[in-house]
């Protein structure tokens, strides 16, 4: 399993995953991936997926002071760029 970021400008990466993701594993690869290539301007969303809805991970993201679009549909093909329509 992998977690990826793409931005507007091009910048793109990819995180290996742990084989079962928590939230404290999940906030791990969110430092790892997330805060390297994040900027105030950026806007990060995620899906409902269990461990990015945890508090550790949404206290996180507070302290990082990253910009959530916190309402994004889970597997919505029309508005996830890496899912086939």
């Amino acid at each position: 399993m992998v977690w990826g970021a793409m931005k507007a400008d091009g910048t793109r990466i990819l995180i290996r995953c742990p084989d079962r993701m928590n939230s404290i594993r999940y906030e791990g690869v969110l430092k790892k991936g997330l805060l390297p290539i994040y900027e105030a301007h950026n806007t990060f969303q995620q899906d409902v997926v269990p461990c990015h809805k945890f508090e550790i991970v949404s206290s996180f993201l507070n302290k990082a002071m990253i910009c959530m679009l916190s309402d994004w549909p889970a597997q919505s093909p029309d508005l996830n760029i890496i899912e086939p329509s």
